[in-house]
């Protein structure tokens, strides 16, 4: 029988009970820090050429730990979103692996996919907003401020600010800085909604990214991250920001 790993704060597997429980147990300022928690088991060294570290569970849907890097082997565990993982070996190849266990209490030992779309190799809190019904993954070291449509996340050279509106047509027009289009990316899904990602290269500096989509009849988003020392135009922080939306 396989285990359910959880986030402290994170009540079922459902999305809507998932952000409940985000909005009810989280701390004052939208941070929920995420714990996993199994029955112990014997917890195996890292290899010598190996080095741990932690990351954490991306995916809002929940991830599969395997008893083998196959993604046909037993499932010993589903990780809910938020669960932060000591990486304790890696399998590299056609499809990366990488040997897993709960950081905090969890002790349940296995594999999991190495991939984007699942996990982050950073440190991550929750913000849930329950009077605009929607949630994200953010680096922990970013604050967190809210202006009544708009929330915006801001870090070191970065900003990613999400803006609500009854309709696409009503959200503001991008770039939100002064800037050219350089390139379209897409497909990018946010919640089940493909949409794509806008690529700005901005007149004072850097890049910015948007994106947005319609939830529901009176319900659309739009993200925007700006990256003032960005050179490249990388997209992979904010594409897997918006891996871990959820909306309801």
């Amino acid at each position: 029988m396989s285990r359910i790993i959880r986030a402290a704060s994170w009540a079922s597997l459902t999305a809507a009970a998932v952000l409940l429980a985000a909005c009810s147990g989280g701390s004052a300022n939208g941070r929920t820090p995420a714990t996993a928690s199994a029955p112990a088991t014997a917890r195996p060294s890292p290899s010598a050429s190996f080095e741990a570290g932690p990351v954490w569970v991306l995916t809002p849907v929940g991830l599969n730990m395997r008893a083998s890097p196959d993604t046909s082997a037993q499932r010993l565990a589903t990780l809910q979103q938020g669960v932060e993982l000591d990486v304790l070996d890696r399998q590299p190849g056609a499809q990366s692996w990488l040997k897993v266990r709960g950081h905090d209490s969890g002790t349940v030992v296995g594999w999991v996919l190495d991939s984007p779309e699942l996990i982050i190799h950073r440190s991550v809190a929750l913000h849930f907003d329950p009077n605009q019904g929607w949630s994200t993954l953010f680096p922990t070291e970013w604050t967190l401020s809210n202006s009544g449509a708009q929330t915006t996340f801001t870090g070191s050279g970065q900003l990613m600010s999400v803006v609500l509106g009854n309709d696409t047509s009503n959200l503001p027009n991008t770039p939100l800085s002064a800037g050219k289009e350089v390139r379209q990316e897409s497909p990018v899904e946010i919640y089940g909604k493909t949409t794509y990602i806008t690529v700005y290269q901005l007149s004072a500096g850097g890049f910015e990214y948007d994106s947005s989509a319609k939830f529901s009849a009176t319900k659309s988003l739009l993200f925007s991250f700006r990256d003032t020392a960005a050179r490249s135009g990388d997209t992979g922080l904010f594409k897997q920001l918006l891996a871990s939306v959820i909306v309801t």
